[in-house]
């Protein structure tokens, strides 16, 4: 290439190089905002896992709570009718 057709495409040179930066930072800004959106989704997750097990633990103590009712209950039924049966 000679110098004068360099300076003829000098300007869509930097037309191109122009588009390119541009496009590389419109990128940048992308994995920005991707990268914004994978760290909310993250602690969403970190606080719906937080969530289930303290909803587990829960489960847990009801369970455990209508085990011993029931067990109140039996006992109480027993005792009524040994009452009504020494009566």
């Amino acid at each position: 290439m000679n110098f004068e057709s360099l300076l003829l495409e000098a300007p869509l040179l930097a037309a191109v190089v122009l588009i390119v930066s541009l496009f590389i930072r419109y990128l940048g800004k992308r994995d920005e905002e991707l990268r914004h959106i994978i760290n909310l989704f993250n602690e969403r997750v970190a606080s719906l896992e937080s969530t289930s097990r303290e909803s587990t633990k829960e489960s847990a103590v009801l369970r455990e709570t209508v085990h011993n009712l029931d067990i109140t209950l039996r006992e109480i039924k027993e005792t009524i009718s040994g009452k009504l049966k020494g009566n």
